[in-house]
């Protein structure tokens, strides 16, 4: 871009007998010293410009239109222009008494252009940071690859064919949220129902209590190596994701949002950098991994939030209703055994607490939500996972009604819920974490 173009339309009231031609126009311009207009040439603190004004009357002649041009030939006086163009908004405001009309505006795609790639980098700085973070500390199954076959054609998954991971696909400030969104890792309802019965705070697990304090994965995990709270980046990432939508939105973009551009990304990137550098440092736990894709996968789509929370509330009653129908002396097997649902439900099938066909659909469940958590890659179409939800809802209606009946199994429950079965020999290969959740 060697010259800069800009357009302004001007409304004014035409009962108005102020400034009613162009000559009057070019008066009321040259009111500022610094400016001096003569024919198609406006000269601004000594730099000279092309100017061309046009006046007319709109249609239905109630108001007068003044309409400016003004050109920039050489890209290095764009300070000069940038200022003359001040001084005609502000003069222009005086005569219509409101701001003029942008019809083009070089200076602004001239910023906007610029802003870009420094913005660009950035973004993919923090994809880059969170995809390591999530291959080498979390363990997801971010490539295609680790999908088993007969899950995508069993359940009609529609699988990303890029070769390109989740991340590149993610919106700008939803990219944030990965690292710097807190969530909670505690059972809420849980803990507030244990807060409720509660007679004295004594009685409340101390470490369950904390996990109720929302916290980032940037502050739990990054903060240490690091030395900066979330609280700091996020703050300066959403201004960004602002400025950026003016970028995206081919809006006009100023000097001074420019600049505001330059600051934040320069705040921001050394403090990604110091994480990207600092990602061998930081250690989880099994559990821990667990919870950052389990946050992930929420963040990816609202759906699979509500799944994941249904299946963590079976999941506990599932622990609760093998607890009650167990033998004191085989209650610490259940215990040791309770973070994985496919014991449980042997447990509970053995036992005669669950029907076989019960015990099969809630397997089938787990290993969705094992998909749904584990392989960013996966998504599934908003009706198939509603209808899961509703399967869910319905298998979890008749644990609790287990559990309210001190575990006595109704001879009703072996009947469907209304769900999508899957092939027997392929829900056995679809067998994915049945140790973990």
């Amino acid at each position: 871009m060697n010259s800069l173009r800009v357009e302004y339309l001007a409304i004014v009231d035409g009962t108005d007998g102020f400034c009613a031609d162009v000559t009057a126009l070019g008066h009321l311009l040259q009111s500022d010293r610094r400016l001096l207009l003569q024919g198609n040439t406006v000269t601004y603190d000594g730099q000279n410009f092309v100017c061309e004004i046009q006046a007319g009357a709109t249609e239905d002649q109630t108001n007068r239109f003044f309409h400016l041009a003004v050109v920039c030939d050489d890209i290095r006086h764009r300070d000069a222009f940038e200022a003359l163009l001040k001084t005609l908004r502000r003069l222009l405001y005086k005569l219509a008494n409101k701001e003029p009309q942008v019809l083009w505006d070089d200076v602004g795609r001239y910023h906007a252009t610029n802003a870009y790639p420094i913005i660009h980098e950035l973004e993919n700085l923090l994809r880059k940071l969170i995809t390591k973070f999530m291959l080498t500390k979390v363990g997801l199954g971010w490539t295609k690859e680790a999908v088993p076959k007969e899950v995508s054609e069993s359940i009609k998954m529609k699988i990303a064919s890029t070769g390109s991971t989740y991340l590149n696909h993610v919106d700008f400030i939803q990219l944030s949220h990965f690292l710097f969104k807190p969530y909670t890792t505690g059972d809420t309802k849980r803990i507030l129902d244990d807060l409720d019965k509660s007679k004295d705070v004594g009685e409340l697990v101390l470490a369950d209590v904390k996990r109720l304090i929302p916290r980032s994965n940037w502050d739990r995990y990054f903060s240490a190596v690091v030395k900066c709270e979330s609280e700091f980046i996020r703050i300066r990432w959403e201004r960004l994701y602002e400025l950026r939508n003016h970028v995206a939105h081919n809006r006009s973009l100023g000097r001074a949002e420019f600049q505001d551009i330059e600051s934040l990304v320069g705040e921001i990137r050394p403090i990604i950098e110091n994480a990207l550098a600092g990602v061998g440092d930081v250690v989880l736990s099994p559990s821990e991994k667990e919870t950052v894709a389990e946050n992930v996968a929420i963040n990816r789509h609202a759906l699979n939030g509500e799944y994941i929370e249904l299946w963590n509330r079976t999941h506990e009653k599932l622990f609760a209703l093998a607890m009650l129908v167990s033998s004191p002396e085989n209650q610490q097997r259940v215990q040791r055994l309770g973070n994985s649902p496919a014991s449980l439900l042997n447990i509970l099938s053995d036992g005669g607490a669950i029907p076989g066909s019960i015990r099969s659909q809630l397997k089938e469940c787990s290993r969705l939500r094992n998909v749904i958590v584990h392989h960013s890659d996966v998504t599934f179409p908003e009706s198939k996972l509603n209808r899961e939800i509703t399967k869910l809802r319905s298998l979890l209606d008749i644990i609790e009604t287990q559990i309210e009946r001190g575990g006595s199994p109704d001879r009703n429950d072996h009947l469907s819920v209304g769900h999508e079965n899957l092939e027997p020999n392929n829900a056995e290969k679809m067998e994915l974490d049945d140790d973990g959740k």
